[in-house]
């Protein structure tokens, strides 16, 4: 079966008689407007999944998706992923220095877009995963579903916002669908927001099972140092289960 373009084609319609809120494309204002909406929808759809399983909060995390071979749409700086709006989207070029509204990961999406095939990016702040961030170089899932998945996630480390860490997450992405960035979340490079979103839900979920198996093996550890301790002592140590 021949897979769909995930490309979407730029619907300028005419300016209606009335203005209607602004939208920016390139840096410049347009009165009427410039995001078609089935890609609204998807972002909003997409946001809104991310805000519920708890994967962003408030403003943080942004989304894109390329929309020809030189354009991309990001939602805005300070934009709420939850309850997205047309003027949250943002039309910007890949090779040209973003304008100041748009989000301030956008340098790092483009980079990804350069160097990857990817139509759409998601980055997210889901919380197991940057907890296991701060103490891994690789994720490696536990659970059967995750390792299937994953096999294995490399955890990147370099300033917030800069240009090595942008070279650190495209160069990742050019083998694997997702990267996590240290103490701070991941990005991933995917045909639709869609299955970025699976993605990330999928890795935190199999980071909360790491978790939690951490967290049983040291209460065990306690358990058996807690019955020696109580046997040595009374001979008996029914109370500890």
């Amino acid at each position: 079966m021949k897979q769909r373009s995930t490309y979407y084609p730029l619907l300028l319609q005419p300016p209606p008689t009335r203005l209607q809120p602004t939208s920016r494309v390139l840096g410049k204002v347009l009165r009427f407007p410039v995001i078609p909406r089935d890609l609204l929808q998807e972002f909003q759809r997409v946001g809104a999944l991310l805000s519920q399983y708890g994967l962003v909060r408030g403003s943080g995390g942004n989304l894109s998706v390329r929309i020809d071979a030189n354009r991309i749409v990001i939602t805005r700086h300070g934009s709420c992923l939850e309850s997205l709006q047309e003027a949250d989207l943002i039309i910007v070029s890949i090779d040209e220095k973003p304008p100041a509204e748009a989000s301030m990961d956008t340098i790092i999406h483009q980079e990804i877009y350069r160097q990857t095939n990817a139509h759409a990016i998601v980055h997210a702040h889901p919380p197991h995963v940057v907890a296991l961030s701060l103490f891994l170089e690789d994720i490696e899932p536990l659970d059967t579903e995750g390792s299937l998945i994953f096999g294995s996630v490399k955890v990147v480390e370099a300033p917030p916002g800069s240009a090595e860490l942008a070279k650190l997450v495209a160069n990742t992405l050019h083998n694997h669908k997702i990267v996590v960035v240290r103490a701070h979340g991941t990005y991933t490079a995917t045909p639709t927001l869609l299955e970025g979103y699976h993605l990330t839900r999928a890795l935190d979920y199999s980071c909360q099972v790491c978790l939690l198996a951490y967290t049983l093996f040291q209460v065990s550890k306690v358990r058996r140092i807690l019955r020696g301790l109580i046997s040595n002592k009374t001979g008996r140590y029914d109370w500890v289960v």
